[in-house]
């Protein structure tokens, strides 16, 4: 929380930096930590409002025909960006469903600002038996075909029905084929039922990818905790998952046309380019050309490099390329970014060549390829 004294020294270093206000106001963002849950699972949506609010509250009245409020809490925080004060508020808000269905959480006024609406899968309660521990974990893998350096959406579920302390969790452990583990995000924690019984959910997701085919197990995951008891003496203990065994399939040849083609299994794989300027090229002045190999369920050391073809009267001149990767709720992100110096040579119209990345589409299994389409350019006299 920000004190008042804090809100005047950030409006006073503002004054000093010559800034003329807090920023504008803009829309607010609504969002919630798992878009699919069980009715009896709660979850968390987060209100975030860029600029001043103050004095104002979500009108949150709306949620309660679908969803009980079990907890709300606020924040405020005032910082100095571009030497401009900037005042950000985030509501969080514990929902519990009241029934099963999709629902559209509805567009929330804060004064005279309002949200996004967002949309939520509410599942009926698990169908699973008694409860046997009072802690216990669960594994689930994805998809059900899995290919040689393709990714695996790993998910642990920790169930905890007692009072713990300080407690560990252990990265999964992986055997057989050689594989690629990398955490996806944070933990996201909440609450469900069990035969009756309260449990708080720690839900923790990887990316695993298998580099060859043949057969790969997953797990176990070990939990450590000093468990503490409603009576009696409390203690450490020691609790290990289950394991998840997957049979990965070989690399599929690419077909007629597409000889020689690396394999790029993904779940889809685009390409993008962008310009430094829309006008026209002049001869001998460089322009940036930058072209984007993005691919969902990839490492982004996966992402092919891209070679322009050599043509005359252009020439392209490669930058180091840039490589980052974001969470997504379908795994990993990732971006390769490769910049070019064009230059054109002559005067007139250059056509500059298309680009092609094959790659295999685990989704519909099949081979794809993704395009930029040639693009003539037109260049002046220098």
């Amino acid at each position: 929380m920000v004190t008042t004294r804090g809100f005047v020294a950030a409006l006073a270093l503002a004054a000093l930096f010559g800034a003329t206000g807090l920023d504008a106001q803009e829309p607010v963002d609504a969002s919630v930590d798992r878009s699919t849950v069980r009715i009896n699972e709660s979850f968390t949506l987060v209100l975030r409002a860029e600029g001043s609010v103050r004095g104002e509250q979500p009108d949150a009245a709306q949620l309660l025909e679908n969803f009980d409020v079990l907890n709300v809490t606020s924040s405020r925080r005032i910082g100095i960006v571009n030497a401009r004060a900037t005042e950000v508020n985030e509501w969080q808000y514990q929902l519990m469903p009241k029934s099963a269905g999709d629902f559209t959480i509805p567009s929330l006024r804060i004064g005279d600002r309002q949200s996004n609406t967002v949309r939520v899968r509410v599942l009926p309660p698990d169908a699973s038996g008694e409860v046997a521990a009072d802690i216990f974990m669960e594994l689930t893998a994805e998809p059900d075909v899995v290919y040689a350096q393709s990714q695996v959406l790993f998910t642990l579920k920790l169930y905890v029905g007692v009072s713990t302390g300080r407690s560990t969790l252990t990265t999964p452990e992986t055997a057989g084929v050689e594989a690629i583990v990398e955490k996806l995000g944070e933990d996201s924690t909440y609450q469900t039922t069990r035969a009756g019984r309260n449990f708080i959910v720690r839900e923790r997701r990887y990316a695993v990818f298998p580099q060859q085919p043949g057969t790969l197990t997953i797990g176990p995951v070990t939990f450590e905790a000093m468990v503490i008891p409603d009576r009696g003496f409390s203690r450490v203990q020691r609790f290990r998952s289950d394991v998840v065994e997957l049979e990965v399939e070989p690399a599929v040849a690419p077909p007629a046309g597409l000889e020689g083609a690396a394999w790029l299994p993904a779940k889809n794989v685009t390409l993008r380019e962008e310009w430094s300027d829309d006008g026209d090229l002049a001869v001998g002045i460089p322009r940036t050309r930058t072209i984007v190999v993005e691919g969902l369920g990839l490492l982004e050391t996966q992402l092919p490099d891209v070679v322009l073809a050599t043509q005359s009267g252009v020439r392209q001149y490669a930058d180091r390329p840039e490589l980052t990767r974001e969470v997504t709720a379908e795994g990993l992100l990732s971006r390769r970014s490769m910049s070019f110096a064009v230059i054109a040579q002559a005067p007139g119209q250059h056509t500059l060549a298309g680009v092609r990345v094959p790659w295999w589409s685990v989704v519909d299994e099949r081979w794809e390829v993704a395009e930029l389409p040639p693009r003539t350019l037109t260049v002046a006299p220098s």
